[in-house]
C-alpha cells in the first residue's frame, strides 16, 4: 500500500538510527505461531508468479481493487484471478482518497463495490485510510462512517478499516468507535516484536491482520512486497461468511438483511464470521413448520433458529399442510423424490400426499391439498411384478 513513499519515509530513518536498528529489530515477529502469513499487492509488484507465491509460506493475498472514485488497478483481476487459481485465499482493498463533497465517500465506496468481487470464502472487504485530503478530524470521521455504511448496506459486511497508529491518532483522533461497532481491524505497524493498535486497542478488540513488514521478499514477486499475519490459525475466521437459504414450499425464511418465500429460486446473504443472526419460519394460510434443516436442523419444531455464521452455511424448513391422518404429517423432504403414490398403503394419506406434491406440484401447494385429501382414502396398495 503506497509502499514507494513508505520506502522513502524509511530510508529516512534507517539514516538516523542505523547504528542501532540492526541490535533491536528481529527479522520477524515474534510468536509467529498460530498464525496464518500473507501478502498484500497493487499494481506496484508489476506482474506475478502466483503460482511460485503459492508454493511459498504465503496463505492469502489482499489485492488492491480501487483508489478514489474512478480509478481501477490494473492488476487487480488478473491478480484475483491468478491468486485464487493456485488456491489462495484472496481480498479486495481501497485505497481512500477523501475530499471536501458530501457525496465523496458515496461516490468511492460504490466504486469499490463495482470493481471488487467480496465473495464467500474471500478475505474482508478493506477501506485503507492513510490519507486526510485536508479534511478535519471530524470530517474525515464522518467521511470514513459514510464509506463504511454504503458498503454495509449493499453487502451486508462490516468492512475492515487498514490504519497505522501514527495516522489513526494525529487524524482520526483516536477513536475507539469503529473497533467497538464492530468493524475488524488491519493494523500496520513494520519491524517490530508486536504492532501498537490504535483506537484504545481498537475498543478492546484488538487487531485482526497485521501488515508487519513493507519490505519482504517473496518467490515469484520481482521487488519488496508487504507482509502480514492473520491473527488467528484458520482464516474462516478473517474472511467473508455466507448463509444460503433453500426456498420451501407453504412458507417463507426471514432474518436480518434476509426474506425467503415460496417461489423464490435461491436467496441467502454475506456476513462476518461469528455474526449472529435468528431466523424466522413463517407458514402461509393453512400450513404449519414441520422442521428445521441444514445448519438450522438443531432447531427441530421451534418457529425461530439462532446460530453463528462461519464459513459457508445452508439452512432451509420444511412446511406442511395442517392436516393429520394415520400417518401424521408427511413432508416432501422425508419422502423419496420418486415415490410412486400406488405403493403407499393403505391408510398412508401422509405418504400420498406428500408424493404427489413433491412430484409435481410445489408451487400450486395450495390448490392441490383439498384435491389431495379428497383422493387420498381411495390409494390402495398395489403388488408390483417382484412382490
Amino acid at each position: 500500500m503506497g509502499w514507494f513513499r513508505r520506502a522513502r519515509l524509511r530510508a529516512l530513518v534507517v539514516l538516523v538510527v542505523v547504528p542501532t536498528v540492526a541490535a533491536v529489530l528481529p527479522a520477524t515477529p515474534a510468536v509467529a505461531r498460530d498464525r496464518v502469513p500473507g501478502i498484500d499487492v497493487s499494481f506496484y509488484q508489476r506482474r506475478i508468479d502466483w503460482r511460485a507465491v503459492s508454493k511459498s509460506h504465503v496463505r492469502f493475498a489482499i489485492v488492491r481493487a480501487s483508489l478514489g472514485n474512478s480509478y481501477v488497478d490494473t492488476r487487480y483481476r488478473r491478480n484475483v484471478v491468478g491468486a485464487s487459481a493456485q488456491g489462495l485465499t484472496v481480498g479486495a482493498y481501497h485505497y481512500a482518497k477523501p475530499g471536501p463533497d458530501a457525496r465523496d465517500a458515496k461516490a468511492e465506496a460504490r466504486h469499490f463495490l463495482r470493481v471488487a468481487r467480496n465473495a464467500p470464502g474471500d478475505v474482508l472487504p478493506v477501506l485503507d485510510i492513510e490519507s486526510s485530503g485536508g479534511l478535519s478530524r471530524r470530517q474525515l470521521w464522518r467521511w470514513a462512517r459514510r464509506w463504511l455504511t454504503i458498503v454495509r448496506e449493499a453487502t451486508g459486511l462490516r468492512a475492515m478499516i487498514y490504519s497505522g497508529n501514527y495516522f489513526w491518532q494525529h487524524y482520526m483522533g483516536n477513536t475507539a468507535f469503529f473497533g467497538r461497532k464492530g468493524y475488524p481491524h488491519w493494523v500496520a505497524h513494520w519491524d517490530v516484536r508486536r504492532p501498537d493498535v490504535p483506537g484504545r486497542g481498537w475498543g478492546g478488540r484488538g487487531w485482526t491482520f497485521w501488515q508487519w513488514s513493507a519490505a519482504g521478499r517473496v518467490p515469484g514477486i520481482a521487488g519488496p512486497v508487504d507482509l502480514d499475519w492473520f491473527g488467528g490459525p484458520d482464516l474462516l475466521q478473517g474472511t467473508i461468511s455466507s448463509l444460503d437459504v433453500d426456498p420451501a414450499a407453504m412458507g417463507s425464511i426471514l432474518g436480518p438483511r434476509l426474506s425467503c418465500g415460496p417461489g423464490e429460486r435461491r436467496c441467502g446473504r454475506l456476513a462476518n464470521p461469528g455474526t449472529e443472526l435468528t431466523l424466522r419460519a413463517e407458514p402461509v394460510a393453512g400450513a404449519r413448520l414441520v422442521r428445521w434443516t441444514g445448519a438450522c436442523v438443531g432447531a427441530g419444531r421451534s418457529s425461530t433458529c439462532r446460530l453463528d455464521v462461519v464459513g459457508r452455511l445452508a439452512v432451509s424448513a420444511v412446511f406442511a399442510p395442517y392436516w393429520t391422518g394415520g400417518a401424521g404429517i408427511a413432508s416432501v423432504a422425508e419422502t423419496p423424490s420418486r415415490l410412486d403414490v400406488e405403493a403407499c398403503d393403505e391408510g398412508e394419506t401422509g405418504c400420498a400426499i406428500a408424493t404427489l406434491v413433491g412430484e409435481q406440484l410445489h408451487p400450486r401447494a395450495e390448490e392441490l391439498v383439498p384435491i389431495l385429501l379428497a383422493r387420498s382414502g381411495a390409494v390402495r396398495h398395489r403388488p408390483g411384478p417382484s412382490s
